[in-house]
């Protein structure tokens, strides 16, 4: 039999990316997805929950509460994931409530938006949420504090953008809604709880506490 040298003997290549923000590098898509109920969730949320397509090969998990109010649900529900040895690992929290009823591409379309979309300062956003509009008649759209007025005021105004304002695929805003939302998981480590609280207000009710965020960076 022929016997090999050691000079014959080659290496082999190892290919890896030139950072592990490259285009072409591995994400780590695991995903929570938190879901605040009443109690009973209707047979067509669940249809749309069922059929929602998700990343091949990615872990996600499931937190539900039922019965407190919004805000103190959603505060439970993050931390008991920030304490749990598994889902705390996990890179996104996808909020969606029982309301609502996504389209199958809804979670990936927010996560390819949250992955690949900047700020204007060329930052990754740290929370992204799906479009939608109230229910109370003037079905207006929850995009809530323009970014432009805010950064040479200072001033934090959360009233709704008009449409003919938005300029952009991938709109920057004060407030968004949590009903139909991915985060990042780390931003809940970077902000001290309670992360959200319900007040009066319309549509102002179910926003995310993000003056905290704002003043750290967070958008």
């Amino acid at each position: 039999a022929a016997k090999l040298h050691a000079s014959q003997l080659q290496p082999p290549l190892l290919l890896t990316p030139s950072s592990p923000d490259h285009p072409d590098a591995y994400r780590d898509r695991s995903t929570v997805c938190a879901i605040p109920s009443r109690g009973m969730i209707h047979v067509h949320v669940v249809d749309a929950l069922l059929l929602l397509i998700w990343p091949m090969n990615h872990t996600r998990g499931y937190v539900f509460a039922s019965g407190f109010e919004v805000g103190v649900a959603y505060n439970q529900m993050i931390q008991a994931i920030l304490e749990s040895p598994v889902y705390s690992k996990y890179s996104y929290i996808f909020t969606l409530e029982d309301d609502q009823i996504p389209s199958p591409h809804t979670f990936l379309a927010l996560l390819e938006t949250i992955e690949e979309a900047r700020t204007d300062d060329g930052k990754p956003y740290d929370a992204v949420s799906a479009l939608y509009c109230t229910k109370d008649g003037r079905k207006t759209p929850l995009v809530l504090g323009d970014h432009r007025m805010w950064m040479p005021t200072w001033k934090w105004d959360f009233s709704p953008v008009p449409p003919a304002s938005w300029d952009l695929p991938v709109f920057p805003a004060l407030g968004i809604p949590m009903g139909c939302a991915v985060w990042r998981t780390q931003l809940f480590r970077d902000i001290p709880s309670p992360w959200f609280e319900t007040t009066t207000g319309g549509v102002h009710a179910k926003l995310a506490s993000w003056h905290g965020g704002r003043g750290q960076g967070k958008k």
